[in-house]
C-alpha cells in the first residue's frame, strides 16, 4: 500500500471513530440528563417526607400524652420512609463509596 493510500485510509478509519465517539458522547450526555432528572425527582419525594415528618412533630408538639403514645408509630415511620428515601438517593447517586 502506498503512502497516499494508507494515509487516506488511515483518515477515514479516525472520521469512522470520530462519528462513534460522537455518538457515545451524546448517548452520555442522555444518560446524564435522565440521572439529572431521576435524582431532582428523588429530592422532591425526601423534601416531601422531610415536610411530613416536621408537620407530624408540630402535632406531637401540641397532642396529649395518650394521643402522644397514639402518634408516635406514625411519626417513627414517616422518620423511617425519609432515612431510607436519603439514603436510597445517596447510594444511587452519590455510590457506596461516598456514603
Amino acid at each position: 500500500m502506498e503512502r497516499k493510500e494508507y494515509i487516506e485510509k488511515l483518515k477515514s478509519q479516525l472520521d469512522e471513530w470520530n462519528s462513534e465517539f460522537d455518538k457515545l458522547e451524546s448517548s452520555f450526555h442522555e444518560v446524564q440528563d435522565k440521572a439529572k432528572d431521576e435524582f431532582s425527582q428523588q429530592l422532591e419525594e425526601i423534601k416531601a417526607k422531610q415536610l411530613d415528618l416536621k408537620y407530624k412533630i408540630n402535632e406531637l408538639e401540641g397532642a396529649s400524652e395518650l394521643a402522644l403514645n397514639e402518634m408516635k408509630k406514625g411519626v417513627e415511620n414517616a422518620w423511617e420512609a425519609l432515612k431510607q428515601g436519603a439514603a436510597k438517593a445517596k447510594q444511587e447517586f452519590l455510590g457506596k463509596d461516598r456514603e
